[in-house]
């Protein structure tokens, strides 16, 4: 078991650290990763095929998405537009639709 370590003696180590990495005496651990960049913003009509390809109403698309029927209604008449996270979820979901059919049957 690790031990517990007070909130002073944290903070002095991590000054330490600063110190030693700022002489060159220590270096850090980074990684590089890629990261998507932002999520495309889908049109009403681009909503609707995502739907229409995985054959499901829209009661079923909003179940599924977990969001109101009022919401997919809006997103695909134009009257909304989906949120950042949404986006994200449709452009998974039109680039990996089995991920949305595995949950059907879970």
């Amino acid at each position: 078991m690790k031990k517990k370590i007070s909130v002073e003696d944290a903070l002095i180590k991590g000054l330490k650290n600063a110190r030693d990495y700022e002489r060159g005496k220590k270096k850090l651990n980074t990684k590089a990763r890629e990261l998507p960049g932002p999520a495309p913003e889908f049109k009403k009509s681009e909503i609707k095929h995502i739907r229409q390809d995985l054959d499901m109403t829209q009661v079923e698309f909003a179940q599924t998405l977990n969001v109101s029927v009022q919401t997919v209604r809006s997103w695909e008449q134009g009257g909304r537009r989906p949120e950042q996270a949404s986006n994200r979820l449709l452009q998974i979901i039109k680039q990996r639709p089995e991920v949305l059919k595995s949950l059907k049957t879970a």
